[in-house]
């Protein structure tokens, strides 16, 4: 092999490793864990779908719904607004503390998959079991 030629071997490989390198950190990083109060410190959670809307301060309730949203599964997909894109139906989950201050989380499906959305924080990925929980305490508004 000619010095030239191992020159030019050099020079690509080492271009190949800097474009590998800086596609993967151009690829987002995976969400941080979603942050939701612990079971104590939630005296409520409201749930709204459209025109439906319920409100549950029984502690197993909030327990169930508590544990499944922080069951879900971080992704690489970011949350940089106050809400999901309109695009989607979604429920919003107000967990209230015992001050009556609160946070929301957000619950869409895109397709076939459920995702939990929480403002700047992250979107997780989550089943279809956490939809059927939130409509068992919805009421729609006649």
């Amino acid at each position: 092999m000619s010095k030239l030629s191992r020159i030019s071997y050099i020079a690509l490989l080492c271009t190949t490793v800097l474009i590998i390198t800086c596609l993967m950190y151009a690829m987002p990083s995976k969400a941080d864990p979603i942050v939701i109060p612990n079971d104590e410190d939630i005296a409520s959670i409201e749930v709204i779908y459209g025109d439906a809307k319920g409100k549950t301060a029984e502690q197993e309730q909030i327990s169930v719904i508590s544990g499944m949203l922080k069951e879900g599964q971080s992704t690489r997909i970011q949350s940089v607004n106050d809400t999901p894109p309109s695009e989607y139906n979604y429920y919003t989950v107000r967990l209230f503390d015992k001050n009556g201050d609160w946070d929301d989380v957000f619950v869409y499906s895109d397709g076939n998959s459920i995702y939990i959305e929480q403002p700047y924080q992250g979107v997780y990925k989550t089943d279809k079991e956490l939809i059927e929980v939130l409509n068992s305490i919805t009421v729609k508004d006649n």
